[in-house]
């Protein structure tokens, strides 16, 4: 007696098992028949093992098979090799028919009627046409030779596989079913060994071919029906869905008793195919499907499919899959779907990455240098070169790289070269890996430059797109739309993106608030940016004999002025307090609004304090010659200091004689919507915008629950978190929350979000809006409400900033710092800056199935060619 299974701290359950694979191990079923003699499937045995090796090695082998498996014999036999056998002989049986019939006729069926009947209607693979073809010859020639049993009362339902050296005899149709999955009882009389058998076996296979009728005419005008001439839009159309939608992914979806009754969504089977496609060819992936689109339940069973997939080929030298992803919630997501699936996963907290002098930090680099597979959720907190975290990583030596972020470009084009750092330029090409390696030199020099021609970004965009899995939610609900009764949640609600409906409220400044900050813009216009100056201003290594001096100084001082008023102006579009706050402190604007809890671990803003620390200092730069007096001579220098303060005091002065209308309206309008959605969601960029507006809230409602949510304090995050999710029943809470709430979170119990403040770019808001726009949302449609700021606030006035910052990136490059959040390749002059603008933007892009970064997935010129608009077909 032979043993598959191996007992032992290694026996892990199969992602691939089925239920029988599963239950034996759980059963401790180890002792099985001699495979060679009993040729079954089960663990790692199939019967194709022997089967396939005695007919290709036999000099006339005779197949007694169904005529189901017709797709599985022209596979084989067109891959034999010219030279052996000689001739084989096909027997064609009959499939077993009902037990009771349901109709009746005086009509029978003749066996290649009943073949044509069920090939034309199950059509056949694009993937055979050559080797259909090449069994068209061979029938022809008479290297094939093919008979069936003409006597419809006594069909002829044997499986028999007669070669040279053995017979095998059993159940095993000869399908990939019965020779690799089904469970299967099959005997196998050798030659030498069973030499009666053997015999006695042959002779009654001989008799069957014998009593036979010739089969080949029909054969070839059936194969030549299934050949038939289509045009090449035809073809090429039933190939892209092949690919795309195909039978061939189901071998990595094979849902397990561990399962506990949670289907995986076909939207979810079919990105594990694909990843697993890409792990397969390019030996990593990126995950960055759309916001809400299940990414965690389908990234356990992708991370359990990758461990099976090394045990099935014996590569298997650590038993580990290591996950780092964020602390708390999400940890916890990931360790309950990891139950679910039977994965064993050792999970790893950013944080501890991040703290280099923690006491775990060391055994947390242990385990990323051991494990086999690694896996990084919101992967785009690692793509900064210079952190600790990122450093931790790239020691990492797993076979297998799994990332997942739905914002892959955080930080600018930059971001492409670590995600490829990261996941691995094992694959590259030679001209990429040149690239890559060049870019890398770039990145590395002195002074952290980084620019790149448009010929790089899109060299480095294509080959980022090879590792890429990307599907958009317009993409997603179309999947939805094809089989609806197959996406439903835990709770058995059916599952789609929900409908969007966006308005517009007022924000209800004064005449006199616009007049004010009329003026402040203007005085923020004339200030010159010193304050983003005062570290001197040189010229980077990197650019030398790339940019000229001229042309540098131009862009730095364009670049510090307009960004000053960025600055400015956003703050005070947030609320009088965040202006407050940037001018003189968080303290003193916390003191200002009354405000007694901590909101943030240290105090920020306070550009006057900053400016007059700076007043006369001046740092040696190698541009003195070409730079202004301003920042060359320190009497000049403290000069434009003063002349900075006197504006920014003079703006404080003006922002503190606004009223507060602007926070009220808004606070109002959240009371207001709280009597049509149950749970609400607000968010503004600055912390302290919130807390005013919690303040205003509770003077016009005193029973609803206000939680201010951001990054730095856990246990109102963790109560967000608990009160929005999917099945929650709280009711009357309002969450405001910074933008360290837009991603990582689910807040799908929510049915409404509000922007407090205009973002600044898409991409913002689509992070904002995607805590709610989720595909289990129990909500057919989620209200996002945009504020519609007068003219004297709007973001449009800010596209001078991002106009000349459009206009000195393609040479300044990393030099020039942008506003927190923003990232160089989505600030276009052009942009969207309105509410009506964004919506419409938001609303081209779902339409077009596209993001802003302009990054697709690497099935996406498959995809194309099957678009309705585009598309070749």
């Amino acid at each position: 007696m032979t043993k598959t299974v191996t007992p032992g701290p290694y026996n892990q359950l199969s992602f691939f098992d089925d239920e029988v694979d599963t239950q034996a191990k759980i059963r401790g079923i180890e002792e099985w028949p001699e495979f060679e003699r009993f040729p079954h499937n089960f663990d790692k045995t199939q019967v194709e093992q022997v089967v396939l090796k005695d007919l290709a090695e036999s000099r006339l082998p005779l197949i007694v098979t169904g005529f189901t498996s017709l797709d599985y014999i022209i596979d084989f036999v067109a891959d034999l090799p010219p030279e052996k056998p000689e001739t084989v002989q096909l027997l064609i049986g009959s499939e077993p028919t009902p037990a009771r019939r349901s109709t009746y006729s005086l009509e029978k069926k003749t066996l290649p009627q009943e073949v044509i009947d069920y090939w034309l209607d199950a059509g056949i693979s694009l993937r055979l046409c050559y080797k259909i073809v090449q069994i068209i010859e061979m029938l022809e020639c008479g290297r094939l030779q093919s008979r069936y049993i003409a006597d419809a009362n006594r069909k002829l339902h044997s499986k028999i596989y007669v070669a040279d050296n053995a017979v095998t005899l059993g159940s095993s149709n000869f399908s990939y079913t019965g020779m690799k999955k089904q469970l299967e009882a099959n005997a196998r009389f050798h030659h030498q060994k069973e030499p009666k058998r053997y015999r006695e076996a042959r002779q009654l296979a001989q008799n069957y071919w014998d009593l036979g009728e010739d089969y080949n005419a029909d054969l070839i005008a059936l194969l030549k029906r299934l050949l038939q001439v289509v045009t090449w839009e035809e073809a090429l159309g039933r190939a892209c869905s092949e690919l795309l939608e195909g039978t061939w992914a189901q071998k990595y979806i094979k849902t397990h008793l561990v399962s506990h009754g949670r289907k995986l969504w076909p939207s979810q089977k079919n990105g594990i195919a694909q990843a697993m496609w890409m792990i397969e060819n390019v030996g990593s992936v990126l995950v960055a499907d759309a916001t809400g689109a299940g990414k965690t339940r389908m990234g356990a069973h992708l991370l359990r499919a990758v461990m099976d997939r090394i045990w099935s080929t014996g590569r298997m030298r650590k038993d580990m899959t290591a996950l780092v992803c964020p602390p708390g919630e999400v940890a916890t997501a990931w360790q309950d779907e990891a139950i679910e699936c039977g994965l064993q996963v050792t999970p790893l907290s950013h944080g501890i990455l991040s703290r280099k002098g923690s006491d775990k930090y060391e055994g947390v680099l242990k385990v990323i240098r051991r494990a086999q597979s690694l896996a990084i959720d919101e992967a785009h907190n690692f793509l900064n070169q210079k952190s600790s975290r990122t450093r931790g990583l790239l020691g990492n030596m797993a076979d297998v790289v799994v990332m997942f972020t739905a914002t892959p470009i955080n930080k600018g084009v930059r971001d492409l070269l670590m995600i490829v750092d990261l996941l691995g330029a094992d694959n590259l090409d030679d001209a990429s890996l040149a690239l890559f390696e060049r870019l890398g030199k770039r990145i590395g020099k002195r002074g952290g430059s980084f620019i790149t021609t448009r010929e790089e970004r899109l060299a480095m965009q294509k080959e980022v797109q090879r590792f890429t899995l990307r599907r958009t939610k317009s993409m997603l609900n179309a999947m939805v739309d094809q089989e609806p009764e197959a996406y439903r949640d835990d709770f058995g609600n059916m599952c789609r993106y929900p409908k969007h409906l966006s308005n517009i409220y007022a924000t209800d400044e004064t005449d006199e608030d616009q007049r004010i900050a009329k003026q402040i813009r203007t005085l923020a216009g004339e200030i010159r940016g010193l304050a983003n100056l005062r570290f001197g201003l040189d010229m980077p290594e990197t650019l030398r004999g790339i940019v000229g001096e001229d042309a540098y100084i131009r862009g730095r001082l364009r670049g510090a002025k307009g960004l000053a008023l960025y600055h400015v102006m956003s703050r005070l579009r947030s609320s009088r307090a965040a202006l407050i706050e940037h001018l003189s402190g968080t303290d003193a604007a916390m003191k200002q609004f009354g405000i007694t809890e901590k909101i943030k671990s240290e105090d920020t803003g306070n550009v006057l304090t900053h400016l007059r620390e700076s007043a006369g200092h001046i740092h040696p730069s190698s541009l003195a010659a070409k730079l202004p007096a301003w920042l060359t001579d320190p009497v000049e220098h403290e000069k434009a200091v003063l002349e900075e303060i006197r504006i920014y005091e003079t703006i404080l002065t003006l922002v503190e004689q606004m009223g507060d209308h602007r926070e009220r309206s808004k606070a109002q309008r959240l009371v207001k919507l709280l009597n049509e959605h149950p749970l609400l969601i607000a968010f503004d960029s600055c912390l302290i915008t919130l807390e005013v507006i919690k303040q205003l809230i509770a003077e016009k409602n005193r029973t609803c629950e206000v939680i201010v949510a951001t990054g730095t304090r856990h246990h109102h995050k963790k109560r967000v978190n608990n009160l929005f999710k999917l099945g929650s029943r709280a009711q009357n809470v309002i969450a405001l929350c910074s933008d360290a709430m837009s991603e990582g979170l689910n807040l799908q119990q929510a049915s409404a979000v509000l922007l407090l403040d205009m973002p600044s770019v898409i991409r913002i808001a689509e992070q904002r809006v995607g805590r709610v726009d989720r595909m289990n949302s129990p909500h057919k449609k989620i209200e996002v409400w945009w504020p519609k700021d007068s003219e004297a606030f709007s973001l449009k006035a800010d596209r001078k900033f991002f106009q000349r910052y459009t206009e000195v990136k393609e040479i300044l490059g990393s030099n020039l710092s942008l506003p927190e959040g923003l990232v160089p390749e989505e600030v276009q002059a052009g942009g969207p800056s309105t509410a009506e603008e964004m919506i419409e933007e938001l609303q081209n892009l779902d339409k077009e199935g596209t993001s802003w970064d302009g990054l697709q997935d690497a099935f996406q010129p498959v995809r194309g060619l099957l678009d309705p608009h585009d598309g070749l077909v």
